[in-house]
């Protein structure tokens, strides 16, 4: 098979979550200054997740002729040409960079919600005792995803890859980690949504509505995740 996708949609979905993004950080930044008029941490996050996306979208644009190529010659729909090997490792170069920018991006994104929900409950000692493990264990989770990915099959040679990469225990393995990577994920979300439901649960009000709130910031979280997941231009498995 070849690309799934045509190539204008794949850049354009690139670029039009990269310009949300960036929108929506605007806005932010607006807000900000016309209110407390200075930045916090979370913010900086943001920031930091935002020209990561940038980035990811502008390495794309530089390397899609390269990738869309690739499959093309790899399915039969195209035929290989003197340049094929080195079209081939500049779009899995690419594809290297852009998988380190994923993971680090995601890992802004919470660590934005962590640092916010620690200024929330600021007050609360009992907090730090949960705020600083599920700190560890997010930037933790960042590292394993990077470190367990066959990068010799994303930045080896072309012969190299060829010969390994295809093979079904390599193919095996880049399932699993991504399996990994996905529970991991999974299970430091369900972490950082902890710590607010811990303040939530603190405040006095009626059941319902600390329920109504915990589940605000549940959705919250997960459309703030897929919004970076969309713009770093891979696919959310």
């Amino acid at each position: 098979m070849g690309p799934g996708v045509p190539y204008e949609r794949f850049l354009g979905t690139v670029w039009g979550t990269t310009a949300v993004a960036i929108l929506f950080l605007a806005v932010r930044l607006y807000a900000r200054f016309r209110g407390s008029r200075r930045l916090y941490w979370d913010d900086a996050f943001v920031i930091v997740a935002t020209v990561l996306s940038l980035a990811t979208a502008i390495l794309w644009q530089w390397a899609a002729p390269a990738m869309y190529y690739t499959l093309n010659v790899t399915a039969g729909l195209a035929l290989p040409t003197a340049n094929f090997p080195s079209e081939m490792e500049r779009w899995l170069r690419v594809s290297y960079a852009v998988q380190i920018f994923f993971y680090v991006s995601l890992t802004t994104v919470k660590l934005s919600l962590l640092f916010f929900f620690r200024r929330l409950g600021y007050h609360m000692d009992r907090l730090k005792y949960v705020w600083w493990p599920v700190v560890a264990f997010t930037v933790a989770v960042c590292g394993a995803s990077i470190g367990n990915s066959q990068w010799r099959c994303l930045i080896g040679s072309a012969e190299y890859i060829i010969a390994t990469c295809d093979q079904p225990s390599a193919i095996e393995f880049t399932t699993v980690t991504l399996k990994v990577n996905c529970a991991l994920d999974v299970f430091s979300d369900f972490l950082i949504m902890l710590i607010p439901i811990i303040w939530i649960w603190d405040l006095h009000m009626r059941l319902k509505k600390k329920v109504g709130l915990c589940w605000s910031l549940f959705s919250h979280h997960h459309h703030h995740d897929y919004r970076y997941c969309a713009g770093s231009g891979r696919q959310c498995r």
